[in-house]
């Protein structure tokens, strides 16, 4: 009878511990469930982030077209690891999507149908090489589209809505050369420039012709055969002429050449280019005798203090990132830039509401400066496609940079406005950046 009546005891207490048990854990689950349903409650209000594509489409094969991708590749990465950018309560990831155009038309225009059709993406920045091959196809389909070459009026055009210049490419040459005869008249009196005979080199000699004869000055240009890599020719006849002032322009790794070719000859004048070629690159080809003087644009990171704040922080997050600083090409960080603070601007990724803002002279901060868009009335533009940047002047010093001039916004558009003026009378010469 004890033993029966154990059994029941024992019985009883193993039903109260199952319920409590039981009872705890309901507890534990309606509590996880509450925090779920707390959490699903929060996604649903803040909603995962967004993604902000931005396409690029240049040449893999030289060290531009690379640079272009890891500077934009780089501040999409800085951006998204400050939060990302945020639109009305909305986050935003930037995802960079380049494409290798491998110098090749088809390629290229293969790669604008993947990133309109396929990536859907509405920005896309390019180096312009066959930009008039796939322009139609963004047009039509309301894409953005930056290019860096300057190829107006291909790509300006009262008859185009989405094609912009945002990194002040078609503005420097005739800032840099009204800058120099402006502070060293005597040198800027007989000039000699020297480029590749080839489509791309022919444009290049008429634009700059263009705007040297703007300041009154007749350029002698003379044309090698592109890709030439003995320039002695060249450096003798640059020694016998014995200009005011000489450059080369438009070669790449031609226009070292030339310049050291010229140097090798004894010429002895002022040597000046209106194209960035950083001091890195002249110690490539020239020796720091020849640098001594040299004149030419630069951007804030060329130098060893960089000259701006944003500059300086880039320049940083680039060491960081790639391992160190090489003088490279960081024009992709100034098409990142006008893209993100022109949606920002516009408070959406909504591409006429973008191009609305860049279409009337917004203005931004970049790692290459300051940059405004402006209004191209002789090629029939009204809206503000083009680009006016600031222009860093410098010579070099001892194989260092050194910051001659700071050419701002006012300062600036008084040369460009000459080439604008010029062109407006002469229609078959719009400016380019000689």
């Amino acid at each position: 009878m004890k033993f029966k009546l154990l059994l029941v005891a024992l019985s009883s207490l193993a039903l109260i511990m199952l319920c409590a048990c039981s009872a705890a854990k309901a507890t534990d689950t309606t509590t996880a469930a509450q925090t779920a349903t707390s959490a699903s409650a929060t996604a649903s209000v803040q909603g995962p982030a967004k993604t902000l594509k931005i396409g690029m489409v240049t040449s893999f094969g030289g060290g531009m077209g690379l640079d272009l991708v890891r500077g934009a590749t780089l501040m999409a990465k800085m951006e998204n690891k400050a939060g990302g950018l945020t639109l009305n309560g909305e986050t935003y990831n930037v995802e960079i999507v380049p494409y290798d155009s491998k110098d090749s038309q088809a390629t290229e225009v293969a790669a604008a149908n993947r990133m309109v059709f396929e990536d859907k993406v509405k920005y896309i920045v390019t180096d312009g090489g066959n930009i008039g091959a796939w322009l139609p196809i963004t047009e039509a389909n309301k894409v953005i589209v930056s290019s860096l070459i300057p190829v107006p009026p291909l790509t300006i055009n009262a008859n185009l809505h989405y094609s912009i210049h945002a990194v002040g490419q078609n503005c420097l040459g005739a800032v840099a050369v009204g800058w120099f005869c402006k502070n060293y008249p005597e040198q800027a009196k007989s000039y000699t420039l020297v480029i590749p005979d080839s489509q791309g080199g022919r444009n290049v000699g008429g634009n700059a012709a263009a705007a040297w004869k703007v300041f009154g000055i007749e350029p002698n240009i003379i044309y090698y055969p592109a890709n030439s890599v003995d320039m002695s020719s060249i450096g003798t006849k640059i020694k016998t002429l014995n200009p005011g002032s000489f450059g080369a322009i438009g070669g790449g790794a031609g226009d070292g050449l030339a310049l050291r070719a010229a140097w090798d000859a004894g010429y002895r004048g002022q040597y000046f280019t209106s194209t960035p070629m950083t001091s890195y690159t002249m110690l490539q080809y020239l020796p720091l005798e020849a640098t001594e003087g040299f004149i030419n644009t630069a951007g804030p990171c060329d130098f060893e203090q960089p000259v701006t704040e944003v500059a300086k922080t880039l320049k940083e997050a680039w060491v960081a990132e790639y391992g160190k600083w090489e003088s490279p090409d960081i024009t992709g960080t100034a098409f990142y830039a006008c893209y993100r603070e022109a949606i920002k601007k516009a408070g959406t990724t909504d591409v006429d509401k973008v191009i609305a803002v860049l279409d009337n002279g917004f203005s931004w901060e970049s790692p290459i400066g300051i940059t405004k868009m402006v209004s191209r009335p002789d090629m029939g533009v009204t809206r503000t496609a083009d680009s006016l940047a600031t222009v860093y002047m410098k010579t070099m010093k001892g194989g260092q940079p050194v910051l001659l001039a700071t050419v701002g916004m006012d300062e600036g558009m008084t040369y460009f406005q000459k080439m604008i003026d010029a062109s407006k009378s002469n229609t078959q010469n719009g400016p380019g950046a000689p």
